[in-house]
């Protein structure tokens, strides 16, 4: 059976990182500019949360990317 992804998965995908990212970025930034021994730590977490998530994206985990609801409609007629 042929794995299908909507573009609503890969919506979520990319609000995932783009918040991510957000999230990260202004601390990570903030601790490089000071040269602070903390950034790659900083950098290690966002990398392993942005990895985390693309595994979810491709493994299809319904906690993260539920089914929409026209792909419901379809599996059940």
């Amino acid at each position: 059976m042929p794995v299908t992804r909507t573009s609503e998965e890969l919506s979520l995908l990319l609000t995932y990182l783009s918040l991510i990212g957000i999230w990260f970025a202004i601390p990570s930034v903030t601790l490089l500019i000071n040269r602070d021994k903390r950034w790659p730590i900083a950098i290690s977490i966002l990398f392993i949360v942005i990895i985390f998530l693309i595994v979810c994206y491709i493994l299809q985990w319904r906690v993260l990317f539920p089914r929409s609801a026209s792909e419901i409609d379809k599996n059940t007629k």
